[in-house]
């Protein structure tokens, strides 16, 4: 889940930590699993683990997809809307200047 880098050497010689998870990945919201992927000395239980981590980034991503159609299906019915308004406007408007 995170990799251990020596600083630069500096006065002040601390080692960073680089995620190489994602603060919003799903692996943060499978429960009861080691801090470390490599902690658990459980061959099945690293299996597991990672094959819930592959399940809840599919789910994440199907609907982050679905989010994206709905809002673009979203987008081009209120342009539809416009649209029609913009036409009832413009017969409105005919049919004034057609009555002078």
């Amino acid at each position: 889940k995170s990799l251990e880098v020596p600083a630069p050497d500096s006065p002040r010689p601390k080692q960073e930590i680089i995620s190489i998870v994602p603060n919003n990945s799903p692996a943060l919201l499978v429960r009861g699993s080691p801090t470390k992927f490599n902690e658990d000395p459980n061959l099945s239980n690293r299996e597991e683990i990672a094959r819930k981590v592959v399940e809840k980034w599919k789910l994440f991503i199907k609907n982050k997809r679905t989010f994206k159609l709905e809002e673009k299906k979203r987008k081009e019915l209120n342009l539809l809307k416009y649209c029609f308004a913009l036409w009832i406007l413009n017969v409105k408007h005919i049919k004034a200047s057609k009555l002078k």
